[in-house]
Protein backbone atom coordinates (compact mmCIF):
# COMPACT_ATOMS: atom_id res chain seq x y z
CA UNK A 1 0.00 0.00 0.00
CA UNK A 2 1.15 3.51 -0.72
CA UNK A 3 1.97 5.43 2.42
CA UNK A 4 0.83 9.03 2.58
CA UNK A 5 3.84 11.30 2.67
CA UNK A 6 4.80 12.83 5.98
CA UNK A 7 5.68 16.50 6.10
CA UNK A 8 8.81 16.66 3.99
CA UNK A 9 11.09 19.59 3.34
CA UNK A 10 11.44 20.61 -0.31
CA UNK A 11 14.99 19.23 -0.22
CA UNK A 12 13.76 15.83 1.01
CA UNK A 13 10.99 15.74 -1.57
CA UNK A 14 13.41 16.61 -4.37
CA UNK A 15 15.86 13.93 -3.18
CA UNK A 16 13.07 11.37 -3.25
CA UNK A 17 12.01 12.29 -6.79
CA UNK A 18 15.60 12.17 -8.03
CA UNK A 19 16.80 8.98 -6.33
CA UNK A 20 13.94 6.77 -5.12
CA UNK A 21 13.69 3.29 -6.65
CA UNK A 22 10.96 2.54 -9.17
CA UNK A 23 8.55 -0.11 -7.85
CA UNK A 24 5.68 -0.39 -10.29
CA UNK A 25 3.57 1.35 -12.89
CA UNK A 26 0.15 1.68 -11.31
CA UNK A 27 -2.06 3.12 -13.99
CA UNK A 28 -1.91 4.62 -17.42
CA UNK A 29 -4.18 7.61 -17.88
CA UNK A 30 -5.61 7.96 -21.34
CA UNK A 31 -4.78 11.42 -22.59
CA UNK A 32 -2.87 13.34 -25.19
CA UNK A 33 0.20 13.84 -22.99
CA UNK A 34 0.57 10.18 -21.99
CA UNK A 35 0.74 10.82 -18.25
CA UNK A 36 1.71 7.77 -16.19
CA UNK A 37 1.44 7.09 -12.47
CA UNK A 38 4.20 5.07 -10.85
CA UNK A 39 5.11 4.00 -7.33
CA UNK A 40 8.60 4.69 -5.97
CA UNK A 41 10.32 3.92 -2.66
CA UNK A 42 13.50 5.02 -0.92
CA UNK A 43 13.27 2.21 1.64
CA UNK A 44 11.45 4.32 4.19
CA UNK A 45 8.88 6.27 2.21
CA UNK A 46 6.71 4.83 -0.55
CA UNK A 47 4.91 7.35 -2.70
CA UNK A 48 3.45 7.82 -6.17
CA UNK A 49 4.95 9.98 -8.88
CA UNK A 50 3.48 11.40 -12.07
CA UNK A 51 5.71 10.71 -15.05
CA UNK A 52 5.54 12.55 -18.35
CA UNK A 53 7.83 11.92 -21.30
CA UNK A 54 5.97 13.87 -23.98
CA UNK A 55 8.34 16.10 -25.96
CA UNK A 56 6.81 17.12 -29.26
CA UNK A 57 7.59 20.03 -31.57
CA UNK A 58 5.69 20.96 -34.73
CA UNK A 59 6.05 23.86 -37.12
CA UNK A 60 2.27 24.24 -37.16
CA UNK A 61 -0.48 22.72 -35.01
CA UNK A 62 -4.22 22.97 -35.54
CA UNK A 63 -6.15 23.87 -32.40
CA UNK A 64 -9.84 24.72 -31.86
CA UNK A 65 -8.73 28.36 -31.61
CA UNK A 66 -6.71 28.35 -34.83
CA UNK A 67 -3.25 27.39 -36.06
CA UNK A 68 -0.36 27.69 -33.61
CA UNK A 69 3.11 28.21 -35.04
CA UNK A 70 6.20 26.60 -33.53
CA UNK A 71 4.03 24.37 -31.33
CA UNK A 72 5.61 22.57 -28.38
CA UNK A 73 4.16 20.06 -25.94
CA UNK A 74 6.90 19.03 -23.55
CA UNK A 75 7.48 17.60 -20.09
CA UNK A 76 10.16 20.26 -19.63
CA UNK A 77 7.49 22.93 -19.12
CA UNK A 78 6.17 21.10 -16.04
CA UNK A 79 9.60 21.53 -14.49
CA UNK A 80 9.82 25.15 -15.61
CA UNK A 81 6.36 25.96 -14.20
CA UNK A 82 7.31 24.50 -10.82
CA UNK A 83 10.60 26.44 -10.67
CA UNK A 84 8.91 29.69 -11.66
CA UNK A 85 6.17 29.15 -9.06
CA UNK A 86 8.83 28.75 -6.36
CA UNK A 87 10.51 31.98 -7.49
CA UNK A 88 7.14 33.73 -7.15
CA UNK A 89 6.51 32.34 -3.67
CA UNK A 90 3.66 30.07 -4.81
CA UNK A 91 3.29 26.68 -3.14
CA UNK A 92 0.48 25.17 -5.21
CA UNK A 93 2.37 23.81 -8.21
CA UNK A 94 3.62 20.27 -7.47
CA UNK A 95 7.37 19.74 -7.39
CA UNK A 96 8.69 18.46 -10.71
CA UNK A 97 12.24 17.38 -11.56
CA UNK A 98 14.07 16.11 -14.61
CA UNK A 99 14.88 12.39 -14.38
CA UNK A 100 14.97 9.73 -17.12
CA UNK A 101 12.32 7.01 -17.03
CA UNK A 102 12.93 3.70 -18.80
CA UNK A 103 15.65 5.31 -20.91
CA UNK A 104 13.63 8.37 -21.98
CA UNK A 105 13.99 11.94 -20.71
CA UNK A 106 11.07 12.72 -18.40
CA UNK A 107 9.57 14.90 -15.73
CA UNK A 108 8.95 13.24 -12.37
CA UNK A 109 6.27 15.18 -10.51
CA UNK A 110 5.09 14.64 -6.93
CA UNK A 111 1.73 12.87 -6.90
CA UNK A 112 -0.75 14.86 -4.84
CA UNK A 113 -2.25 13.22 -1.77
CA UNK A 114 -5.81 13.80 -0.63
CA UNK A 115 -7.24 15.13 -3.89
CA UNK A 116 -10.95 15.72 -3.34
CA UNK A 117 -11.84 16.48 -6.93
CA UNK A 118 -10.73 18.36 -10.01
CA UNK A 119 -12.37 21.58 -11.10
CA UNK A 120 -14.99 19.62 -12.99
CA UNK A 121 -15.95 17.80 -9.81
CA UNK A 122 -16.04 21.05 -7.86
CA UNK A 123 -18.40 22.59 -10.40
CA UNK A 124 -20.69 19.57 -10.12
CA UNK A 125 -20.61 19.87 -6.33
CA UNK A 126 -21.45 23.58 -6.69
CA UNK A 127 -19.17 24.40 -3.77
CA UNK A 128 -16.49 26.96 -3.03
CA UNK A 129 -15.53 25.39 0.28
CA UNK A 130 -15.71 26.82 3.81
CA UNK A 131 -13.85 30.05 2.94
CA UNK A 132 -15.09 31.78 -0.23
CA UNK A 133 -12.38 34.46 -0.01
CA UNK A 134 -9.61 31.84 0.09
CA UNK A 135 -11.26 30.05 -2.81
CA UNK A 136 -11.38 33.27 -4.84
CA UNK A 137 -7.74 33.98 -4.03
CA UNK A 138 -6.66 30.65 -5.55
CA UNK A 139 -8.76 31.28 -8.66
CA UNK A 140 -7.18 34.69 -9.24
CA UNK A 141 -3.66 33.40 -8.57
CA UNK A 142 -4.21 30.74 -11.22
CA UNK A 143 -5.46 33.32 -13.72
CA UNK A 144 -2.36 35.48 -13.21
CA UNK A 145 -0.01 32.49 -13.37
CA UNK A 146 -1.59 31.15 -16.55
CA UNK A 147 -1.31 34.54 -18.26
CA UNK A 148 2.30 34.82 -17.12
CA UNK A 149 3.33 31.44 -18.54
CA UNK A 150 0.91 31.75 -21.50
CA UNK A 151 -0.72 28.45 -20.63
CA UNK A 152 -2.95 27.35 -23.52
CA UNK A 153 -4.21 24.16 -21.89
CA UNK A 154 -5.79 25.03 -18.54
CA UNK A 155 -8.94 22.96 -18.29
CA UNK A 156 -11.21 21.56 -15.58
CA UNK A 157 -9.06 18.43 -15.36
CA UNK A 158 -5.81 20.13 -14.41
CA UNK A 159 -6.96 22.27 -11.53
CA UNK A 160 -7.14 19.98 -8.50
CA UNK A 161 -8.64 20.61 -5.07
CA UNK A 162 -7.31 18.78 -2.03
CA UNK A 163 -9.38 18.12 1.08
CA UNK A 164 -8.03 21.24 2.76
CA UNK A 165 -9.56 23.26 -0.10
CA UNK A 166 -6.23 24.16 -1.63
CA UNK A 167 -6.12 24.51 -5.40
CA UNK A 168 -3.20 22.85 -7.15
CA UNK A 169 -2.20 23.80 -10.69
CA UNK A 170 -0.95 20.77 -12.64
CA UNK A 171 0.08 19.78 -16.17
CA UNK A 172 1.83 22.70 -17.87
CA UNK A 173 3.22 20.92 -20.92
CA UNK A 174 1.53 23.41 -23.28
CA UNK A 175 2.62 26.61 -21.61
CA UNK A 176 5.47 29.06 -22.31
CA UNK A 177 4.29 29.95 -25.81
CA UNK A 178 6.00 32.47 -28.08
CA UNK A 179 3.42 35.23 -27.84
CA UNK A 180 4.38 38.34 -25.87
CA UNK A 181 0.77 39.49 -25.60
CA UNK A 182 -1.61 38.64 -22.78
CA UNK A 183 -3.94 35.93 -24.03
CA UNK A 184 -6.97 37.06 -22.02
CA UNK A 185 -6.33 40.27 -20.05
CA UNK A 186 -10.02 40.65 -19.15
CA UNK A 187 -9.63 37.72 -16.73
CA UNK A 188 -7.03 39.60 -14.70
CA UNK A 189 -9.44 41.14 -12.22
CA UNK A 190 -7.33 40.81 -9.06
CA UNK A 191 -3.81 39.88 -8.05
CA UNK A 192 -2.58 38.57 -4.73
CA UNK A 193 -0.42 41.22 -3.04
CA UNK A 194 2.42 38.80 -2.35
CA UNK A 195 2.37 37.54 -5.92
CA UNK A 196 2.40 41.09 -7.29
CA UNK A 197 5.41 41.95 -5.13
CA UNK A 198 7.22 38.85 -6.36
CA UNK A 199 6.39 39.67 -9.99
CA UNK A 200 7.77 43.17 -9.57
CA UNK A 201 10.93 41.67 -8.12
Amino acid sequence: AVIAAPSLTPEQMEQFLLTARFVSLKTVRQGVTGTRRATFTDGQLTHDVQIQTIDESRATFETPKGVELDFKDTFRYNIAAYRLAVMLGLDNVPMSVARPFQGAPAAHTWWLDDVMFDEGGRLKAKSTGPDPQRFASFVHIQRVFDQLIDNTDRNIGNSLWTRDWKMWMVDHTRAFRRSTQLRNPARLERVDRGLLTALRG
